[in-house]
């Protein structure tokens, strides 16, 4: 039973620590779609500028 224990205790952990590192994954795509969608901004406004 302790050793049943132990394994349980044990994939607790790791699910917790690859839904922390899947968070965090996310988290950073979501950051360099941000920036992505920015920078398509800018270009777009610098073109509008230019054609004006």
């Amino acid at each position: 039973k302790k050793v049943y224990k132990l394994i349980l205790q044990f994939t607790e952990s790791e699910k917790k620590t690859e839904r922390k590192e899947s968070i965090h994954k996310n988290i950073e795509k979501f950051e360099d779609m941000a920036k992505n969608s920015v920078s398509k901004d800018k270009i777009k406004n610098k073109q509008k500028e230019q054609s004006l």
